[in-house]
């Protein structure tokens, strides 16, 4: 199974998670929201059968990516939404408005 790279960003208002998922077509990708858990799945097909005898590095992964991410209370599952764009696919979910009333940034004081 083949794990693919991640970021998050969590600011006040929403929380975004993007996956790098090269060479996988939208079509072979799911994005599955259950129990405050996101999970992805995807599948990378072999573009050609590897017969040749001559390989000498084989390095590109082929096969099933999955990707579970527990998520926070704070984010509107009901309001997520994905979207794919140059083998990156990016999950947008806005926070619950009684989240963002107890956000605060902190002043940082040197002592």
């Amino acid at each position: 199974m083949i794990m693919p790279s991640i970021d998050i960003i969590d600011n006040q208002d929403l929380l975004k998670i993007q996956l790098e998922v090269p060479g996988i077509s939208p079509e072979n990708l799911k994005v599955i929201i259950a129990d405050h858990t996101l999970t992805f799945k995807g599948e990378k097909s072999k573009s050609h059968k590897n017969e040749d005898p001559n390989y000498t590095v084989w390095e590109i992964g082929y096969g099933v990516y999955q990707r579970t991410i527990p998520l926070p209370d704070s984010v509107d599952v009901a309001r997520a939404k994905a979207t794919f764009k140059d083998g990156t696919i990016t999950i947008e979910m806005p926070k619950k408005s009684e989240a963002m009333k107890h956000y605060r940034e902190l002043n940082i004081e040197s002592i």
